[in-house]
């Protein structure tokens, strides 16, 4: 097992997995479910890419921008 699979944090194994990430912007607040990401089976944190962190924050900005002072959003969709 390489470096890349093991958590920083506690040194379990990384696998793919989904997580749910939550953005307070003041006036608003964002819940994103099923954000792709690599999960320790250890401690539970989540640990995501480039391309998927891309995606994440062009959906937020877009649900921020709806003016609602609440929004879920579901990437598995």
């Amino acid at each position: 097992m390489n470096s890349a699979e093991l958590c920083p944090l506690r040194g379990g194994r990384l696998a793919e997995g989904t997580t749910t990430f939550t953005a307070d912007f003041g006036d608003a607040v964002v819940v994103a479910r099923h954000v792709p990401a690599r999960v320790c089976s250890q401690c539970g944190e989540a640990w995501g890419d480039d391309a998927h962190a891309a995606r994440l924050e062009a959906q937020l900005q877009q649900a921020k921008a709806s003016g609602k002072p609440v929004e879920v959003i579901d990437l598995a969709a």
